[in-house]
C-alpha cells in the first residue's frame, strides 16, 4: 500500500483508502517524482506501508512564468487536452494552476471477456450472449493555487468514469460503469522564525465520493422504491441449490436460449452509491519543526491531528424491477456519516553526521492514537555511510502500518492496523559522473494483512497472522556521448508456497521482473528511444475463490518506443512534439487476479500509438 502525495498533498482515496493511479492524473505538468520506496509512516502515517510517491507539479515552482498547453489522440479514440499556468503579480502574489481533460474508448478486450479462460468458474456462462466489451473512461482534474508571501492557499479536484473493466464477471459491459469524485482544498504556511528554526503549518480539508452500476449474475436484494429512498431486504430464495438467473427461468421470467438486454437490465442491474450524500470528509493539521542544530545535527519534530467522517455506500441488488438511481437515496441512512474517525500523531526525526560527513545517522519515531483501532508506534532508523566519493552503502530498519478502512471496521469494530517490519541494505556505486549502480536487498515481514493473498482465497480465514517476503532490486544507469541508458530488475525470492494444489505464488506476482532502456540524441533537438519489460512465468491461484485450478501466467516481452523533437522555437514559443507507441510488437501478456472474485486473470494493453503536441509561451 502506497501513500499518493500532489505537492505533499494525500490523494488517497478515502474510504478505501486506496492509492488510484489512472487517467485522472497527467504526466505533462509533472517537474519531478520523489520516491521514498520502503516505510514512510514516520513522516507520513499510515498507509505509507509500502512508500510514499510524491509528485512535484510545474504549475507550483516559483521560476515557473507562462503558460504551456499540451494535445494528445491515440489509439482507441483517445483524446487529451492539458494545460498549465504561473504568473507572479510582484514580489508578494503569484497565481498557478493547471486543467488536465481525457476521453478514450480504450482497448477492445471482446475476444478475451468471451473465451472461456476469462469465463471460468462462472456458473451461468452458458446462458450468457456474446459480450460486448466497453471500457470508456472519461477524466476531468484542476488545480489552482494562490501565492502571498509564506501563505499558500490551493485547491484539487478530480472527476472519474470508466467502464467495469475485466474485475468483474459480467452479462453487459454497454450500462456499467465506475465513479469517482476527489476534491482537496488546502493551505500551507511557513514561517522562519530563527536562522536555524523554522515552522510550517499545512490544513487539509478533503472529500470524495464514488458510485457505479454492474450487471452480477448474484441473489439480488429486493424492496420498495419511495420517492425518497429505496428500503432494501434480502431476497427470499424460494429455490434454493440453483443461481439466480436459473431461478429466474424455472419460474418463466426469462428464457434460457432468448435473454435479451432488457431481461439483463431489469434483473441483474447493481447499483452502489453514495452520490446523493456531501460525501466522506476529512480535516487535517500537521505542524512541523524544523531546528538546524548545527552543521552536524538537525532535528525535526512535528504534530498531526485528523478527524474523518465517513459516508456508507448504500447497494442495491436490481432483482425483480427493483430501479433507483444514483441521485435518490438507496437508504437514508447511507447519506449521514456513519463512521467517525479521530487521529492524534506526534513525530520525530533526528540526522547526524559523523567521521567528516562519511557516516549520517537518521532516527525517527512516530506515535498514533486512533479512536478505533488504538495506539501504533512506528520507528526507524538509517545508517548511510560513504566509503569514498564512489561507493555508498545504506542499511534501514523501519515499521510502517496500513490503517483497517470503514469496510474492514464495519465487519470487525476491534480490528487492528496490519504493521510492516522492514529491513533493507543497499549498495551504491558511482563510476563516473555519467555512470551509477545500485544493489538493494529487502526482507519484509507485514502481520496482520487485511485480506487473504491468493494461497488462502476459498478458504475461511480472512486475514494473515504473518507473511515474509524477501527479494533483490537492481538499478544502473548511465550515459556515454550521445547515449543513455538503463537497467532496472527485481527479484523476488521464494514467492511461492507448498499447497495441496502444487505450488504457487503467494502475491500473485512473478519471481523475475525487468526492464532496459537506451535512447539516442541526434542532437539537442531529437532523440529516439527503446525499452525493454519481461515478466517471468509464474503459477497463482484464480483470483475467483469458485476455482479451485492454479493458472499459468505465461513470460511476457514487449518493447515501447518513443521519438521526441524538443526545444522548436518560433518567435517567443516553444514547440514539443513526441510519438509514443506502447507495446510496439503488439504482445499479448496477462495479470493474475489476486482479488477474491471476478475473473481469473486480465489481460494487459496490446500496441498503443499515441502522438503528443506541446507549445508554450
Amino acid at each position: 500500500q502506497t501513500k499518493i502525495l500532489i505537492n505533499g498533498h494525500e490523494v488517497n482515496n478515502l474510504v478505501a483508502q486506496e492509492a488510484l493511479l489512472s487517467r485522472q492524473f497527467s504526466t505533462h505538468n509533472i517537474e519531478r517524482v520523489e520516491v521514498m520506496a520502503s516505510p514512510g509512516s514516520v513522516l507520513y502515517g499510515a498507509n505509507a506501508l509500502s512508500g510514499v510517491i510524491n509528485v512535484i507539479t510545474k504549475d507550483v515552482q516559483p521560476d515557473y512564468e507562462g503558460f504551456d498547453i499540451a494535445v494528445n489522440l491515440g489509439s482507441y479514440n483517445t483524446k487529451s487536452l492539458d494545460g498549465s499556468f504561473g504568473h507572479a503579480f510582484g514580489e508578494d502574489f503569484r497565481l498557478s494552476g493547471s486543467m488536465h481533460l481525457y476521453d478514450s474508448d480504450e482497448e477492445d478486450f471482446d475476444d478475451f471477456v468471451n473465451s472461456t479462460d476469462f469465463q471460468l468458474g462462472w456458473a451461468d456462462k452458458a446462458l450468457v450472449p456474446t459480450i460486448n466489451y466497453q471500457n470508456p473512461i472519461q477524466a476531468q482534474t484542476y488545480s489552482l493555487q494562490l501565492d502571498f508571501k509564506q501563505l499558500q492557499i490551493g485547491y484539487f479536484d478530480y472527476s472519474y468514469k470508466r467502464g467495469t473493466g475485466q474485475q468483474t464477471l459480467t452479462w453487459s459491459y454497454d450500462d456499467g460503469e465506475d465513479n469517482r469524485r476527489f476534491q482537496l482544498i488546502y493551505a500551507n504556511y511557513q514561517q522562519k522564525l530563527s536562522e536555524n528554526l523554522s515552522v510550517q503549518a499545512k490544513f487539509e480539508y478533503t472529500k470524495s465520493r464514488f458510485w457505479g452500476r454492474y450487471y452480477n449474475a448474484a441473489w439480488p436484494g429486493i424492496g420498495n422504491q419511495t420517492d425518497d429512498s429505496v428500503q432494501v431486504q434480502p431476497y427470499t430464495n424460494p429455490d434454493a441449490g440453483v443461481t439466480f438467473a436459473q431461478h429466474l427461468i424455472n419460474i418463466g421470467k426469462i428464457e434460457a436460449d432468448n435473454i435479451t438486454d432488457n431481461d439483463i437490465k431489469t434483473y441483474f442491474r447493481r447499483i452502489y452509491t453514495n452520490k446523493s450524500s456531501e460525501g466522506s470528509k476529512r480535516n487535517g493539521l500537521d505542524i512541523q519543526l524544523d531546528w538546524d542544530i548545527n552543521s552536524n545535527s538537525k532535528l525535526i519534530v512535528g504534530l498531526v491531528k485528523e478527524d474523518t467522517d465517513y459516508v456508507g455506500l448504500a447497494t442495491l441488488n436490481a432483482g425483480l424491477n427493483i430501479g433507483a438511481t444514483f441521485d435518490v437515496p438507496l437508504d437514508v441512512n447511507k447519506n449521514k456519516s456513519v463512521f467517525n474517525s479521530e487521529n492524534t500523531a506526534l513525530f520525530g526525526q533526528y540526522r547526524y553526521m559523523l567521521a567528516d560527513g562519511k557516516l549520517w545517522i537518521h532516527l525517527g519515531a512516530r506515535y498514533d492514537n486512533h479512536n478505533h483501532y488504538g495506539t501504533n508506534t512506528s520507528p526507524r532508523i538509517s545508517l548511510i555511510w560513504r566509503a569514498n566519493e564512489q561507493r555508498v552503502f545504506k542499511a534501514i530498519y523501519g515499521e510502517a502500518f496500513s490503517a483497517p478502512n470503514v469496510f474492514d471496521l464495519s465487519s470487525d469494530p476491534d480490528k487492528k492496523a496490519s504493521t510492516l517490519n522492514s529491513y533493507e541494505l543497499s549498495y551504491s556505486e558511482f563510476f563516473n559522473d555519467s555512470n551509477w549502480l545500485q544493489l538493494a536487498f529487502y526482507h519484509n515481514q507485514i502481520n496482520d494483512f487485511l485480506g487473504a493473498p491468493p494461497s488462502l482465497i476459498g478458504t475461511e480465514k480472512a486475514a494473515v497472522d504473518s507473511e515474509t517476503v524477501k527479494g533483490v532490486e537492481l538499478h544502473f544507469e548511465g550515459r556515454k556521448d550521445n547515449w543513455n541508458y538503463h537497467l532496472n530488475g527485481s527479484w523476488i525470492v521464494d514467492t511461492e508456497q507448498v499447497t495441496d494444489k502444487g505450488r504457487q505464488s503467494i502475491l500473485g506476482l512473478p519471481d523475475i521482473q525487468a526492464n532496459l532502456g537506451v535512447s539516442y540524441s541526434f542532437n539537442s533537438n531529437y532523440q529516439m528511444g527503446l525499452v525493454y519489460f519481461y515478466t517471468q512465468k509464474y503459477t497463482a491461484l484464480h483470483g475467483n475463490a469458485g476455482i479451485s485450478d492454479t493458472i499459468d501466467i505465461p513470460a511476457s516481452h514487449t518493447v515501447d518506443a518513443i521519438f521526441n523533437l524538443n526545444n522548436l522555437y518560433f518567435e517567443q514559443w516553444d514547440y514539443k512534439l513526441s510519438l509514443k507507441v506502447n507495446n510496439l510488437m503488439d504482445r499479448k501478456n496477462f495479470q493474475a487476479n489476486i482479488r477474491r472474485s471476478g475473473t481469473s486473470h486480465f489481460q494487459q494493453n496490446g500496441r498503443n500509438v499515441m502522438l503528443h503536441f506541446e507549445f508554450g509561451f
